[in-house]
Protein backbone atom coordinates (compact mmCIF):
# COMPACT_ATOMS: atom_id res chain seq x y z
CA UNK A 1 0.00 0.00 0.00
CA UNK A 2 2.75 2.26 0.86
CA UNK A 3 4.18 2.10 -2.60
CA UNK A 4 0.44 2.69 -3.85
CA UNK A 5 0.61 6.17 -1.74
CA UNK A 6 4.09 7.18 -2.63
CA UNK A 7 3.09 6.50 -6.35
CA UNK A 8 -0.13 8.68 -6.27
CA UNK A 9 2.25 11.78 -4.25
CA UNK A 10 4.45 11.06 -7.11
CA UNK A 11 1.67 11.57 -9.80
CA UNK A 12 0.41 15.03 -7.73
CA UNK A 13 3.51 16.52 -8.01
CA UNK A 14 3.72 16.09 -11.70
CA UNK A 15 0.06 17.49 -11.51
CA UNK A 16 1.38 20.64 -9.80
CA UNK A 17 4.34 21.09 -12.22
CA UNK A 18 2.05 20.58 -15.61
CA UNK A 19 -0.29 23.64 -13.77
CA UNK A 20 3.11 25.80 -14.05
CA UNK A 21 4.18 24.37 -17.78
CA UNK A 22 0.67 23.17 -19.38
CA UNK A 23 1.90 23.63 -22.78
CA UNK A 24 5.73 21.81 -22.41
CA UNK A 25 4.37 18.88 -20.26
CA UNK A 26 2.73 15.69 -21.14
CA UNK A 27 1.93 13.08 -18.37
CA UNK A 28 1.71 9.27 -18.92
CA UNK A 29 0.52 7.00 -16.46
CA UNK A 30 0.78 3.43 -17.27
CA UNK A 31 0.50 -0.34 -15.62
CA UNK A 32 2.17 -3.40 -15.88
CA UNK A 33 0.88 -6.98 -14.96
CA UNK A 34 1.96 -6.08 -11.27
CA UNK A 35 -1.32 -4.34 -10.81
CA UNK A 36 -3.23 -7.56 -10.27
CA UNK A 37 -1.95 -8.43 -7.46
CA UNK A 38 -3.73 -6.37 -5.53
CA UNK A 39 -6.88 -8.31 -6.21
CA UNK A 40 -8.19 -10.40 -2.95
CA UNK A 41 -11.01 -12.08 -4.10
CA UNK A 42 -10.27 -15.21 -6.54
CA UNK A 43 -12.94 -18.29 -8.77
CA UNK A 44 -13.39 -20.75 -5.68
CA UNK A 45 -14.90 -17.99 -3.38
CA UNK A 46 -16.52 -16.99 -6.53
CA UNK A 47 -14.44 -13.16 -6.01
CA UNK A 48 -15.65 -12.54 -3.01
CA UNK A 49 -13.50 -10.40 -0.57
CA UNK A 50 -13.18 -10.53 3.18
CA UNK A 51 -12.33 -7.61 4.33
CA UNK A 52 -13.36 -8.34 7.70
CA UNK A 53 -10.89 -11.50 7.78
CA UNK A 54 -8.10 -9.13 7.44
CA UNK A 55 -8.68 -6.37 9.31
CA UNK A 56 -7.12 -8.57 12.30
CA UNK A 57 -3.93 -8.93 9.91
CA UNK A 58 -0.82 -7.68 11.49
CA UNK A 59 1.98 -9.19 9.36
CA UNK A 60 2.97 -9.45 5.96
CA UNK A 61 1.56 -12.28 3.40
CA UNK A 62 5.12 -13.58 3.63
CA UNK A 63 5.65 -13.85 7.51
CA UNK A 64 1.83 -15.20 7.44
CA UNK A 65 3.55 -18.17 5.11
CA UNK A 66 6.44 -18.80 7.13
CA UNK A 67 4.53 -19.16 10.41
CA UNK A 68 2.49 -21.34 8.94
CA UNK A 69 4.85 -23.31 7.30
CA UNK A 70 6.72 -23.75 10.58
CA UNK A 71 3.40 -24.81 12.22
CA UNK A 72 2.34 -27.56 9.23
CA UNK A 73 5.92 -28.48 9.98
CA UNK A 74 5.72 -29.00 13.80
CA UNK A 75 2.31 -30.83 13.66
CA UNK A 76 2.76 -33.27 11.23
CA UNK A 77 5.86 -33.94 12.32
CA UNK A 78 3.20 -35.86 15.21
CA UNK A 79 1.55 -37.71 12.59
CA UNK A 80 5.19 -39.28 11.00
CA UNK A 81 4.13 -36.62 7.55
CA UNK A 82 6.57 -34.90 6.64
CA UNK A 83 6.64 -31.74 4.66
Amino acid sequence: MYSTLAFDDTVKEAVKFYDKHPDETLIVVTADHETGGLTLGFAGTGYSNFYDKLKSQKVSYIALEAKITEYAKSHLIMLNLKI
